[in-house]
């Protein structure tokens, strides 16, 4: 193949100019062959005056691919077989695709994909390929200019050169931006392709970089996956890639402008300050390019009023800087409804790609990171495993891996411990549910450290107002895996003095109540498993007894509802706390309903309305409750007959073996029917104590006007 190379392009150099057969031929090659590309292309790189090149660049941008499709009866595979050799010239030979590239942007609006997508492909590495540096702006007069025009301009001004102009470049980046809405999906991913491409190379200009961010948001919302896809990941190529810092934190860029701001206040000459004054409320990009304007007008006028023009465009820089990283983090927080619907979308690859996202964003301390994580943690319920493992890494990726480390190390415990309580800070109550299943999973795997929930203890014993409660909410999200955080004696002392003590009481702080409640139902019946008389029984019978007075809500104001509306849930997280560790609840029950029934209606002929609502949610709570303890008594029992009739019966069995008879399987069938008739007056008993007692006594007869 090299020998037959060496011929032609000895021909070719032979000869004044390249004979037309010579091309007509390589392009009936190109077009009927799907492995000649590579062989044209490094012809034509041999050519080293670009003759060749030229002339084939000329004849496909001549080419009418929808006129040749219908005559191969629709087959596109002319277009198919050309598309090729655009990429290899453009990356053996991109100084003769720079000069030659008007030939075939025409092409674009081909109606095969093949062609456009290699045009695409083409123009991102031209583009990356620049050595003349980043262009900010184009020129005024090319503004509103055709984008071939322009190119056919830049033909002819910049034949032979390896630089392409400014004005040239910018109407490439315009090309690529308009070929993200191509009609076909293939293209619009081809495109993202070569921007993530761009990015990772460093070839976007600053000031293209806002636009191609919006443009990648906007592209998650496209019908195809492939396209989100590659969407979501130039997203996160664009944000490892920013050059505005490793820390996205939108405050430290606001107090920056405020503090520009306030020194061209005091600095500029009072006719451009007058200027600045009458901008108005635009943004602060605008406001830079009128000053910058105004600036350089007023360094060209003579007279007096002179200043320091070089620190005042410093200044303005500065302004430009920190106002495009303010409106790149805003791209974000706007988009952050499209970022999260990418969480649950039907596609696996749109998931795991957004989690992966976030993961980066948190890394730069982007607000919508901590969102995005808290709505990511309710795919805990999915029902796929891969979705489930890429949620509890990206979990750990966020809030317990060190950044840059690929997991190789953890963070401090302090900065574990600050990151949970940010997470569960503002969460919802849906929320709190995912996040405690994902902590529960790190716990049972041993991947959270112990000292974190020590420092977790420490915050919930000193710590005041919402902290102290989202710190006892961990606590209590770690008992779930694991009970010895809160089971043995002293943690129990410590949650009954943290979390429902004299600082409880004296704030009313019923959020700390309600997480130390939720604690206690994650640890079982620690009364009856406790020996009577210890510290442990001593401490926990101290811990009902606040559980009731919570329950009764003692420490209510009855002239708010805001404090009894933040009751409600601390009560009911009170009451299955009684129900979870009390041996003999319903004698716990018994005396919150009569305090509260004493306290509320008496001997009095009218009552507070207030404490009347509290009075029937818990009454409506410990009936519900008493149900289904009951049901669990009534399973208990049955369990425990089935257990002895089963015993019987291999009793009966063994004794069988020994001696023959008919008196021991007579005695044993007694003894069955027997066990029936019991179970079933069990089974009697407590329908009539669910049907009679608890719903009909006390709902019809006492608690009825």
């Amino acid at each position: 193949m090299e020998d037959v190379i060496g011929i032609i392009s000895s021909t070719i150099k032979a000869s004044s100019s390249i004979p037309s057969t010579v091309v007509v031929a390589l392009l009936d090659l190109l077009h009927s062959h799907d492995h000649t590309a590579v062989i044209v292309a490094q012809l034509c790189k041999q050519d080293k005056t670009n003759r060749l090149a030229t002339e084939l660049l000329r004849e496909v941008g001549r080419i009418n691919f929808s006129a040749v499709s219908s005559l191969d009866a629709g087959k596109a595979s002319g277009a198919k077989n050309v598309a090729p050799f655009i990429n290899e010239l453009a990356s053996r030979q991109p100084d003769a695709l720079r000069v030659n590239m008007g030939f075939i942007l025409p092409h674009l609006d081909s109606e095969h994909y093949y062609i456009r997508s290699a045009i695409v492909q083409a123009i991102g590495f031209l583009v990356e390929r620049n050595e003349d540096g980043i262009n900010d702006q184009p020129s005024e007069e090319t503004k509103g200019r055709d984008e071939h025009e322009i190119m056919e301009r830049d033909v002819n001004e910049s034949e032979g050169t390896r630089g392409i102009s400014e004005s040239t470049r910018a109407a490439l980046f315009d090309i690529l931006i308009q070929r993200v809405h191509d009609v076909s999906s293939l293209t619009r991913s081809c495109v993202l392709k070569v921007w993530m491409h761009l990015a990772e190379t460093n070839s976007i200009p600053i000031d293209r970089y806002l636009s191609i961010t919006s443009l990648a948001i906007d592209r998650l919302q496209d019908k195809t996956v492939a396209v989100r896809r590659t969407a979501m990941k130039l997203l996160t190529i664009l944000l490892e890639g920013n050059p505005f810092g490793g820390l996205l934190e939108p405050t430290p860029f606001d107090n920056k402008i405020s503090e520009l701001n306030q020194w061209l206040d005091n600095n500029l000459p009072h006719n451009i300050k007058e200027i600045k004054n009458a901008f108005g409320d635009k943004n602060d990009l605008e406001l830079f390019n009128v000053l910058s304007k105004e600036v350089d007008e007023f360094e060209h006028q003579d007279g007096t009023g002179k200043m320091n023009l070089m620190e005042v465009k410093g200044k303005l820089s500065g302004l430009r800087f920190a106002s495009l990283a303010k409106v790149f983090i805003v791209n974000f927080e706007d988009a952050n409804r499209v970022l999260e619907g990418m969480l649950f979308s039907s596609s696996t690859s749109d998931v795991t790609e957004a989690l992966r996202f976030f993961v980066q964003a948190r890394h730069f301390k982007l607000p919508c990171a901590i969102t995005g994580m808290r709505k990511a943690l309710a795919l805990m319920w999915s029902s796929e495993p891969k979705i489930r493992n890429e949620v509890i890494d990206a979990f750990v990726e966020v809030f317990l891996i060190e950044p840059g480390s690929s997991g190789a190390s953890l963070l401090p415990n302090n900065q574990i411990t600050h990151n949970f309580l940010v997470l569960v800070s503002s969460a919802s109550v849906s929320e709190q549910a995912s996040i405690e299943e994902a902590i529960g999973h790190l716990v049972r795997e041993e991947r959270i450290p112990p000292e974190v929930f020590l420092i977790l203890w420490s915050i919930a014993s000193k710590a005041n107002g919402p902290a102290r409660a989202s710190a006892m909410l961990l606590i209590s999200m770690g008992a779930s895996a694991d009970k010895g955080i809160v089971s043995s004696a002293s943690r129990l002392r410590l949650l009954y003095e943290a979390g429902l003590g004299d600082y409880t009481e004296e704030k009313t702080d019923w959020a700390t109540a309600k997480s130390a409640a939720s604690a206690l139902t994650k640890i079982g019946c620690v009364q009856s498993s406790s020996t009577p008389g210890s510290a442990k029984s001593i401490i926990i019978d101290l811990i009902i007894e606040r559980l009731i007075s919570i329950a009764r809500g003692e420490w209510c104001k009855d002239d708010t509802d805001e404090c009894t509306l933040s009751w409600f849930s601390a009560a009911e997280q009170a009451i299955d706390a009684i129900f979870t560790v009390c041996h003999e609840p319903e004698k716990a029950s018994a005396e919150i309903i009569v305090g509260m029934e004493s306290n509320t209606l008496g001997n009095r002929t009218t009552c507070n309305s207030i404490r009347l609502s509290r009075f029937f949610f818990v009454v409506g709570h410990i009936a519900m409750k008493l149900l289904v303890y009951s049901e669990a008594l009534s399973s208990s029992v049955q369990i425990g007959n089935a257990a002895k009739n089963l015993a019987k019966q291999q009793k009966a069995r063994k004794e069988k073996k020994n001696k023959s008879g008919n008196k021991s399987e007579s005695n044993l069938e007694d003894e069955l029917g027997v066990s029936a008739e019991a179970e079933a007056d069990t089974e009697l008993k407590v329908a009539e104590i669910a049907e009679k007692e608890i719903v009909a006594e006390v709902f019809l007869v006492h608690l009825v006007p």
